[in-house]
């Protein structure tokens, strides 16, 4: 095995990195949802301070407001090996 290819493990673990995320990918908001939610902002007589755009950040954010900080930072980091 050479310095310049990468080793089967390195492989495997960055298949294992790079597939959440393109999980998260597949069910993320349309770029013209998060347009749609600048414009409201931008337009608003007084902004919030955190505007959620779409179904899925808005779950977080509700989820946020119920879940203890360890456990939430747990469930958020498990899918990308991190917890």
């Amino acid at each position: 095995m050479t310095a310049a290819s990468p080793s089967r493990q390195s492989v495997s673990q960055l298949k294992g990195s790079i597939m959440p995320m393109l999980k998260v990918q597949a069910v993320a908001d349309t770029v013209e949802s998060m347009a749609a939610t600048i414009v409201r902002t931008a337009r608003d007589k007084t902004p919030r301070l955190c505007d959620p755009s779409g179904n899925a950040v808005r779950q977080v954010a509700f989820a946020r407001r119920f879940i203890p900080r360890v456990l939430f930072d747990k469930i958020l980091q498990s899918p990308f090996g991190l917890a």
